[in-house]
């Protein structure tokens, strides 16, 4: 789309402009803003959830595999249940089957120990709490390393809850296969496993000994939830959810933590704030363009045509306007054009009536000079004619009768070009003035071998007018007809009358296929004493003569010719209305 600068010329177009803008930033702006913020939520909301949903699947997955190793326990329990363990008891069938599990594992009687798999490091004497608990028929969780030592996570399960004195079994539960679970996470997401005092039972951050203790304290105060925390220089968000051991294995809760660093989580966010500016940037500027585009098809026509009433108010008639919008503008550009032409038509009307009225007015001083003097050597004349003897004399006389009747022909004709009197309008049926007209020249165009065909539409109404001037006018139209049909074929000699009602006008053809006229000569048919005929023929006052009648009868005369092809006259009068006649 070309931007012009008239575009924004008027100051319908900057006010219109400025409120599309308006209208259409405001609302996009905002609009962005809020999706940017919804957006942005949305993604960080994703991310979270997503740190959820795993925090809860892992607690999940290590509360199974406590529950797991509790029943491998409670299964061993019940094998060793009868067995002295004063006996030697052969371990090495159960080693292959459990050291994937658990790292040690004894029996514990009355003081003694029977091991039947690896060797405990530290395994402390149970509390009577710890005692009291696992008469419950309970497993016993307990972590019995030193707080700055790796931590070791030991089962304990009694072989026969109503027996206590038969012994317990203890198990150290091997890493390995309790933190298989949290091992598998995502790359960039890192996992933290907190009892209720702070201890660290796992973690793959590297140097984290203990939980920053003011989160720590914030984390206590709910089962679930998710924050935000500095590790050193990075920075993490993390989402955590309570494990409760403590009715199960008398172990204070866990707490699964999990933690994904800042950058990671908003990743998606730097991919959206590359794309999503761009992307307003392009909707605004569709906007722009868009609205360019319909300002201008809106307001460039009118600029148009507010020029063109200019040019045509400063006496440029004929002027035309092209608007190619596709819309009313179009049409009222159409309809501009043809008044600038009706205008221009009507210039050169005016030019011809004020062409005309001079001639009218020398018309009238010739026929009364000439009138006169013309009536007295015209019965002179007769009288010598009377006394005159046959002979070359008398000839002379008849030679000298017949240039005085051309004469007074010419006077005749002058007189047409004076006004009509009101009296002699009144309302006619047109048709039959061309009927009145056809009978009288019929035995012409028999003589001349001429077909004249005659064609009415229905319901033709009447007009206003004067049956002579109208007779006059079609007279002199079917001479020139029949003058310009002598140069064709006989069977080529076609004149057509064709009289027709359109949009309340009485309109009337007269087409004939004889030689035409070039464009220089249509251009001057109306002027008075202009004529291609020879000088025995015409003197060049018809066609004027037919103007001026057809202008006093306030219809509009049209000349199409082609040369060798014929001439085609349209006439439109109005039809018949009372108002003209009052």
């Amino acid at each position: 789309m070309k931007l012009e600068t008239r575009t924004f010329r008027t100051k319908v177009a900057k006010r219109i402009f400025l409120l599309f803008i308006i209208c259409a930033i405001l609302p996009v702006t905002a609009f962005a803003l809020f999706s940017y913020i919804h957006v942005k939520d949305q993604l960080t909301e994703q991310s979270l959830n997503r740190l959820r949903q795993d925090s809860k699947s892992i607690a999940v997955s290590l509360y199974e595999r406590l529950i797991f190793v509790r029943s491998e326990l409670n299964s061993m329990a019940l094998n060793y249940r009868e067995i002295d363990i004063h006996e030697d008891i052969p371990p090495a069938k159960m080693q292959q089957h459990f050291k994937e599990r658990f790292n040690a594992m004894e029996i514990l009687s009355g003081g003694k120990k029977v091991s039947l798999l690896g060797e405990f490091k530290n395994l402390s004497a149970l509390t009577p709490r710890h005692l009291k608990h696992l008469g419950t028929g309970n497993a016993l969780l307990v972590n019995v390393s030193k707080k700055e030592e790796k931590p070791v996570l030991v089962m304990f399960v009694q072989l026969d809850p109503k027996y206590p004195e038969r012994g317990i079994l203890a198990a150290e539960i091997n890493g390995t296969f309790l933190w298989e679970a949290s091992d598998r996470m995502p790359p960039m997401m890192e996992i933290c496993v907190i009892d209720g005092s702070n201890r660290i039972l796992h973690s793959s951050f590297e140097n984290l000994i203990e939980f920053p203790l003011d989160q720590f304290k914030k984390i206590r105060r709910n089962h679930f939830g998710r924050f935000e925390w500095q590790k050193e220089t990075d920075t993490y968000f993390s989402f955590y959810t309570t494990l409760f051991l403590e009715p199960n294995f008398l172990y204070p809760e866990w707490i699964i933590l999990l933690s994904e660093p800042t950058p990671h989580i908003m990743a998606p966010m730097a991919s959206f704030k590359l794309i999503f500016p761009a992307l307003i940037v392009l909707t605004l500027g569709m906007i722009f363009f868009l609205g360019m585009g319909l300002i201008r098809k809106n307001l460039v026509p009118i600029e148009i045509l507010k020029e063109a009433t200019q040019k045509i108010s400063s006496g440029s008639f004929g002027h035309r306007v092209d608007i190619d919008s596709g819309d009313e503008f179009e049409e009222l550009g159409a309809s501009f054009n043809e008044m600038s032409r009706k205008l221009k038509d009507g210039e050169l009307l005016l030019v011809r009536s004020a062409k005309m009225a001079a001639t009218g007015q020398m018309a009238a001083g010739i026929v009364h000079e000439i009138k006169q003097p013309l009536s007295a050597i015209y019965g002179y004349m007769q009288l010598s004619m009377m006394e005159a003897k046959p002979g070359e004399g008398r000839e002379n006389l008849k030679t000298i009768m017949t240039a005085v009747n051309r004469l007074d022909t010419i006077v005749a004709r002058f007189s047409s070009f004076t006004q009509m009197k009101d009296e002699q309008l009144k309302g006619i049926i047109l048709t039959d003035v061309i009927q009145d007209v056809h009978k009288l020249m019929d035995h012409q165009f028999l003589k001349k071998e001429i077909k004249c065909v005659i064609e009415s539409g229905t319901n033709i109404p009447p007009i206003i007018g004067d049956s002579t001037g109208l007779q006059q006018v079609y007279s002199n139209l079917m001479i020139n007809a029949m003058d310009a049909l002598e140069d064709k074929q006989q069977g080529e000699r076609l004149l057509r009358l064709n009289t027709y009602v359109s949009e309340e006008r009485v309109i009337s053809e007269i087409e004939d296929k004889g030689s035409g006229m070039p464009k220089d000569v249509l251009e001057k048919i109306f002027n008075p004493f202009f004529t291609t005929k020879d000088s025995e023929k015409g003197t060049g006052l018809g066609m004027a003569i037919v103007e001026s009648i057809l202008h006093k009868h306030e219809a509009t005369i049209n000349v199409e010719s082609t040369v060798g092809l014929g001439t085609k006259i349209t006439i439109s009068f109005p039809a018949f209305n009372k108002e003209r006649m009052l």
